[in-house]
């Protein structure tokens, strides 16, 4: 009897340690692949912003002292500043932004709204309502409004939402449209806009490129 209790106790103890020994090992397993996973992260962001960095060494600098930013562009793009004019998702009325920067390769492309990127700013208090109007524009016409998608990008060290959507533009065709808001210190928010129609080249990688270029100066 006291033998059986013996070996119970010690079958017992052998289960109990198999148990550690693979909740040991799956907490391992776990641990290292969050830390290659970390390791990765940094890595493709550091290789993003070494890349960001490269490509855009030789590009000239836009600063707008108004808006307390600078940016990067193509030296072989033109740019026009306007005072007035709406910009990003205000597609149902909204708040106008004012004094903001039109870029292009060229300037068919953006007089024409062919391709373009463009900076202006979105007061604090209307920016989550020109967001709900957009969405509910976009849900109101599924036929002219797919692939919508909200997304967090970081964009001078904060993360900052970033909305795409294709739409019908029927004079030119089907278009491109992606926006980026970036918080200010005010609570204003600086939309860089990226829209081209569909048969243009893709300057997505330019736009990129640009927003990595982004920062806020005193």
């Amino acid at each position: 009897m006291e033998q059986g209790a013996k070996k119970e106790k010690s079958t017992f103890l052998i289960v109990i340690s198999v148990i550690n020994i693979i909740v040991f090992i799956i907490g391992a397993c776990v641990l290292y692949l969050l830390i290659t996973q970390r390791t990765k992260t940094s890595s493709d962001t550091n290789t993003k912003t070494e890349e960001n960095v490269s490509k855009t060494a030789n590009w000239k600098i836009y600063e707008n002292k108004d808006l307390d930013y600078e940016i990067k562009y193509p030296k072989d793009w033109i740019y026009k500043v306007e005072k007035y004019g709406y910009i990003g998702l205000s597609l149902y009325g909204g708040d106008y932004t004012y004094d903001f920067l039109s870029l292009s390769n060229n300037e068919k492309a953006l007089s024409e709204n062919l391709l373009y990127i463009k900076i202006g700013l979105q007061q604090g208090k209307s920016h989550e309502n020109n967001l709900n109007l957009a969405r509910k524009g976009i849900k109101a016409h599924p036929k002219n409004y797919t692939n919508y998608k909200e997304t967090f990008i970081t964009v001078a060290n904060q993360s900052c939402l970033q909305t795409s959507y294709t739409y019908k533009g029927f004079s030119v065709g089907d278009t491109e449209a992606v926006t980026t808001y970036i918080k200010n210190k005010a609570g204003d928010y600086i939309s860089i806009d990226y829209q081209r129609v569909i048969s243009e080249p893709d300057y997505s990688d330019t736009y990129n490129a640009i927003l990595g270029s982004f920062q806020f100066i005193e």
